[in-house]
């Protein structure tokens, strides 16, 4: 298994230099309240109709929100944003365990 920031590391050495500033400057990026709850949902292993349901959205507004956080935080997994986001304290305490 390879660690979080072993990968890091090499996506930085594969990828091409990026002229997307909110890829490097994470300080600026902040989670509505929504996004914080939908991370919340996702840390615990919850699927989307699951968090849906929670929530009382329709699954396609999760999904919705998810493809912003992913955006924000220039990942392309649940996991990865889950680690990002608690790597920059974007989640609220509670949420952070």
């Amino acid at each position: 298994m390879i660690s979080f920031q072993l990968l890091k590391q090499l996506r930085r050495v594969e990828s091409e230099p990026s002229t997307n500033e909110a890829e490097h400057n994470l300080g600026d990026i902040t989670l509505s309240s929504k996004e914080q709850e939908i991370l919340a949902g996702v840390s615990k292993g919850l699927t989307n109709k699951v968090i849906a349901t929670d929530l009382s959205m329709s699954q396609r507004t999760i999904e919705y929100h998810l493809t912003k956080i992913f955006s924000k935080l220039g990942v392309s997994s649940r996991t990865e944003a889950l680690f990002k986001a608690k790597e920059f304290g974007l989640l609220s305490p509670q949420i952070v365990e």
